[in-house]
């Protein structure tokens, strides 16, 4: 019978519990793609953030019950290349992978208008919408629509707006009045 004996002493073993942006620790990569000096250099501030969130310079006026789909002019970050000027309604996601998915749009609102609706669209369909009710005097109205979900690299996403009737719809205009936004979580 042949005893047990450690190929190296006990206190010289690896980390198996990964320490999450500890760059003080060695962690054990299965595979040995990434060695411990590599891992070392990994903390959160090294890390570059995939994703974007894009906005509108300017009012859009959306036409009367009609989903239409925000332009936009101007990016407040953009990692990755997810938006470009030649397509100014999508952000075109680069990694297959989950993102979280923001779009927010203000509103200025006729009185005796319908429902208000905003939309986040995948490859051209409906992945989450939001409604707000039917409005009785003119007022200012603020939506927003959030998703986490997979998407495949080269999937593109829009956001959408419409009002059912009272006249042509007015986005306004800035980064706090607008924007589409797009973050990769990671792979899965």
């Amino acid at each position: 019978m042949t005893e047990f004996r450690p190929v190296r002493p006990f206190g010289e073993w690896p980390v198996l519990e990964a320490q999450p942006f500890d760059t003080r620790a060695s962690t054990f990569i299965p595979d040995l793609s990434v060695d411990d000096p590599k891992i070392r250099n990994v903390s959160p501030t090294k890390i570059d953030l995939i994703g974007a969130k894009v906005y509108r310079t300017t009012t859009q006026a959306i036409p009367d019950t009609t989903a239409t789909a925000v332009s936009f002019d101007a990016e407040e970050f953009d990692q990755g290349d997810l938006w470009l000027a030649g397509a100014p309604t999508k952000l075109t996601l680069p990694y297959s992978g989950v993102y979280s998915i923001v779009g927010y749009a203000e509103f200025e609102a006729a009185a005796n208008t319908n429902e208000r609706r905003i939309y986040i669209y995948s490859n051209g369909a409906s992945i989450i919408r939001q409604k707000y009710p039917i409005i009785g005097a003119a007022i200012t109205v603020e939506m927003i629509a959030t998703y986490v979900g997979r998407f495949a690299a080269g999937d593109y996403l829009e956001l959408y707006v419409r009002q059912d009737s009272g006249g042509n719809l007015n986005v306004n205009a800035g980064s706090d009045d607008n924007f589409l936004s797009a973050v990769f979580l990671g792979s899965i």
